[in-house]
């Protein structure tokens, strides 16, 4: 292959490299602005598509990619939630609050 040839190919495996982290980038932001629910939604119709043998490669991976970024999303907001309800018991238990059970909720 000629040194030209090398170069080009070299070019245009970094423009790829390049384009694909920055679709990811701008795919975590998106994802940053879904609910929970929009979130699991969303990853279920990913792992239909992963499913369906007609799925090419290509959009096989750029699925992966997306669901991987939806997963991430998600669990990063179910901890926060969790952090959110722990903070919340341990201020009510210091404050001598109690919590209800089931079995004091008035109907």
């Amino acid at each position: 292959m000629s040194r030209l040839k090398k170069t080009i190919s070299r070019n245009r495996s970094a423009r790829d490299t390049l384009a694909f982290f920055t679709g990811v980038n701008d795919m975590a932001q998106e994802n940053k602005e879904l609910t929970i629910e929009q979130a699991f939604a969303r990853i279920d119709e990913i792992t239909k598509a992963l499913e369906d043998p007609h799925t090419s490669l290509e959009d096989s991976f750029a699925l992966y990619q997306e669901g991987s970024s939806l997963l991430k999303t998600a669990n990063e907001k179910i901890d926060m939630v969790q952090k959110q309800v722990q903070i919340l018991q341990h201020t009510q238990s210091e404050s001598g609050m109690t919590t209800l059970d089931d079995s004091e909720w008035v109907e």
